[in-house]
């Protein structure tokens, strides 16, 4: 492949990610990169809340698999952070560092989390709807 092909397609790979990153409605993608990202160290790759980081903790991180919080609750948590709503303090505020879409998007993601399993052409359709 040429060099002027691959400066192309370097390019058009970089604004994809641009535009989900600045994506003006939540996404399951985006909350899931945010997730892999910021999240996976204590709750672990599935959310189930044994990630690296949570046999450091003195409070075990939240199994979001079976988190029964609805929308609202999840993102104050995530906004505010573990002593912001009056629960484990070693849970970190966000709110300073992704945007109210970010928040949203995370939000999504640990909803998709809580359902059964489905294989790869489902979830792709499934985040497409969203």
């Amino acid at each position: 492949m040429s060099n002027s092909c691959l400066l192309i397609v370097f390019f058009w790979a970089g604004l994809a990610s641009l535009a989900q990153a600045n994506a003006v409605e939540p996404n399951v993608n985006r909350g899931q990169e945010l997730f892999a990202n910021f999240c996976f160290l204590c709750h672990g790759q599935q959310g189930k809340g044994d990630g690296r980081m949570a046999k450091l903790l003195q409070t075990a991180p939240a199994n979001l698999r079976k988190s029964q919080l609805d929308n609202k609750a999840l993102a104050e948590i995530i906004r505010k952070g573990g002593a912001g709503v009056n629960r484990s303090e070693q849970m970190p505020a966000w709110g300073d560092q992704f945007t109210a879409i970010d928040v949203q998007s995370l939000v999504l993601f640990i909803k998709s989390l809580q359902e059964e399993p489905m294989d790869a052409d489902k979830a792709k359709k499934r985040a497409a709807i969203k």
